[in-house]
């Protein structure tokens, strides 16, 4: 049976309140998805990040 695991990343940032801001819309974009019945599991975000790092839309909005 799957069970939520906190997961810890570094990320760059400017100041403390935008990691605050990333957690929160990190943590309600999981929520919102089990709420609508999907779960966000380990291995499927982990595939996601994989297969879109090279997106062109991905890295035109990173940048």
């Amino acid at each position: 049976m799957m069970k939520p695991y906190k997961v810890t990343i570094y990320v760059y940032a400017d100041d403390e309140q935008q990691v605050k801001d990333l957690e929160k819309a990190a943590y309600e974009f999981v929520n919102d998805k089990y709420r609508s019945g999907i779960l966000v599991t380990a291995s499927k975000l982990a595939h996601a990040l994989v297969n879109y790092k090279n997106n062109f839309f991905v890295n035109k909005f990173l940048k």
